[in-house]
């Protein structure tokens, strides 16, 4: 099992408007490219720990897929349909977010 992770900042005031998105458009655009689960949260701004990193209005995205190689088919862009490509810029263009970074996972069994 391979698991993604993205992580980035999105502007003051477009949280909700990012999570409502996420939930209508992107879940379904990114599970129709062999991802078995999407899900993107929230960070807590609540100090738990002191070692806790608390970014402001971070948003995490979570893409699960069954093989690295299901994963790497979907980032070929040659892959992607053309009602999909504006999912993809949406991020950019519609959202304006910063300080993405991306982490693959393999799943320890």
């Amino acid at each position: 099992m391979i698991i993604i992770q993205f992580s980035f900042e999105v502007p003051d005031g477009r949280i909700q408007e990012f999570m409502e998105y996420s939930s209508k458009v992107l879940k379904k655009t990114w599970e129709s490219y062999s991802c078995k689960s999407y899900t993107a949260y929230r960070s807590v701004g609540k100090r738990i720990r002191p070692d806790q990193i608390i970014k402001k209005n971070e948003i995490v995205e979570q893409l699960v897929f069954h093989s690295l190689e299901d994963a790497e088919r979907m980032f070929e862009k040659k892959n992607l349909r053309p009602g999909d490509v504006e999912a993809a810029r949406s991020y950019d263009e519609r959202f304006h977010v910063r300080n993405m970074q991306c982490r693959f996972l393999e799943m320890l069994q």
